[in-house]
């Protein structure tokens, strides 16, 4: 009705439907081909690409003729912009990101434990991944989605493994944000997920992230919480770990276990992803029939 109004509903749509993340884009690839990628989502079968590409950038298309100074590249200052790379601050969010680290830390033990145990939760790949009383055994997707419904972001645990989180991700950005600047910093509440072709993987949560300077530099460490089934040396130990159960880790950041783990055809990068939006505004399930499953958004 008027223009303030446009503007907001424009803005709400740009949220809510993810189009920031295709334009986060911008300077990555041609201006074109990030305007092509946000008009799929308004409108994937509408026939005015080409006169909307102009409205951007300006120039012609059939009768439509847009000076470079009108369009809205120029208008919104683009090139001006700067992406911001700044951690959110939980506390002004509505996910109860602190609750969901009290009960992780209530569930692990150090990693300077695991050679005296015994663990507070075993490792075990089960059928009881929902129940309450399923908490005295877990695997790394179990935790997760566990995590994931504590901090309020679905309103009953996700029944998924890794392959399932993964594929959420990838369909719903809006609601598990996927980081794939290599600089990103990951914040207190993130998760990492990578996935391999046959649905196996690793998943688990971040509750910190520091820098650490030392003779050669700067050690960018991160520490998870992970149910977690492998021998691996962490940050800070000397020797390799047999672990099975869930444990508090400290990684680098660009070690194998995160960023550089290794890719392949059949394995997924390893990335951070931010769970964003409370139940009570979008909830999240996913719903088995037989060995199949699919997603439902239940927005309110």
């Amino acid at each position: 009705m008027t223009p303030e109004e446009a503007a907001l509903t424009g803005m709400i749509d740009w949220f809510k439907d993810g189009m920031y993340l295709e334009a986060d884009q911008t300077g990555k690839m041609p201006d074109d081909q990030v305007v092509d990628s946000i008009i799929k989502i308004i409108n994937k079968k509408t026939l005015s690409y080409p006169e909307r590409r102009v409205w951007y950038r300006g120039g012609k298309a059939g009768n439509l003729t847009v000076s470079e100074s009108n369009s809205t590249k120029s208008i919104f200052r683009v090139e001006e912009c700067g992406k911001v790379d700044e951690p959110l601050k939980y506390e002004n969010s509505d996910l109860k990101i602190q609750e969901g680290i009290k009960w992780l830390l209530s569930k692990c033990i150090d990693q300077t434990e695991v050679n005296k145990k015994p663990y507070k939760v075993t490792y075990k790949n089960d059928d009881d991944r929902i129940s309450e009383k399923g908490e005295n055994t877990m695997d790394c997707s179990e935790l997760v989605c566990r995590y994931l419904q504590k901090i309020e972001w679905s309103k009953k645990v996700m029944g998924g493994n890794t392959r399932i989180l993964y594929e959420f991700a990838e369909k719903y950005p809006i609601y598990l944000q996927k980081h794939d600047d290599l600089d990103y910093k990951p914040q207190i509440g993130d998760i990492f997920i990578w996935k391999s072709s046959s649905g196996m993987g690793h998943t688990g949560v971040i509750i910190d992230y520091e820098e650490i300077p030392n003779e050669k530099g700067i050690d960018k460490v991160v520490t998870t919480v992970e149910a977690i089934s492998s021998s691996e040396i962490p940050y800070g130990m000397e020797k390799k770990l047999t672990m099975g159960g869930v444990i508090k880790l400290k990684w680098k950041k660009d070690s194998y276990h995160l960023l550089d783990h290794k890719v392949t055809a059949q394995r997924s990068p390893c990335r951070f992803y931010t769970p964003l939006i409370h139940y009570s505004k979008a909830d999240k399930k996913v719903n088995w029939n037989k060995n199949n499953y699919s997603f439902e958004i239940i927005k309110k």
